[in-house]
């Protein structure tokens, strides 16, 4: 969190805020597998997109930007996939309760492995799925958060200086530079110079 932030920036009318926006998973890395698998759950309790046929506002709606012409391109499909701008994501202890009830074996199977498995394992991002495709989230802007590589620092000015950005990720990609990291460690220290409380 790089701003403060209120329960009302991930909640409205108790649903979570969150980013309805399809996307076409790309098998960048192993990691995508586990997405794949997140979009099969779905698609067997979810195969026609019944939220947005209900209340396509929710699915094309300013708030996501541009990023409106993806549902608008997938819209010929089932669930094929979502945006994820790897941040937070409010999610309600009930949907992750019903996930275990009704697919059970599956987040068991997941929970036991000590290290990912691409092959079966589903991640979190289950949860905000279900809320979008039963319908049980309210819009969320696309410009609360970034994500950026530590490959990236230049970028980090102009995010702590957007006011509508709440929320930043700084991935720490293999192939980093580390004249970048000390860099982003300098950044940190200009805007943070008081350490919080759990770090002292």
């Amino acid at each position: 969190m790089i701003k403060d932030s209120h329960l009302s920036d991930f909640y409205k009318n108790g649903q979570p805020k969150l980013l309805a926006v399809y996307d076409a998973i790309v098998p960048w890395s192993p990691f995508t597998n586990t997405y794949l698998n997140n979009v099969e759950l779905i698609y067997r309790h979810f195969p026609n997109k019944k939220a947005l046929k209900s209340s396509p506002w929710k699915f094309f709606n300013y708030r996501y930007g541009s990023l409106v012409l993806k549902n608008l391109l997938l819209l010929p499909w089932g669930p094929t996939g979502y945006v994820n701008q790897h941040l937070p994501v409010p999610m309600k202890k009930s949907t992750l309760s019903h996930l275990w009830d009704i697919e059970g074996e599956t987040l068991d199977r997941t929970s036991r492995n000590k290290i990912r498995d691409y092959g079966v394992d589903v991640n979190q991002y289950i949860c905000s799925h279900w809320q979008i495709e039963s319908n049980q989230f309210f819009p969320m802007s696309k410009n609360f958060g970034e994500t950026i590589g530590l490959n990236q620092v230049d970028k980090l000015d102009r995010i702590f200086k957007d006011k509508h950005k709440r929320l930043l990720c700084v991935n720490d990609d293999g192939d980093f530079n580390e004249e970048n990291l000390i860099h982003f460690k300098q950044i940190l220290n200009e805007y943070y110079p008081k350490k919080s409380a759990y770090e002292k």
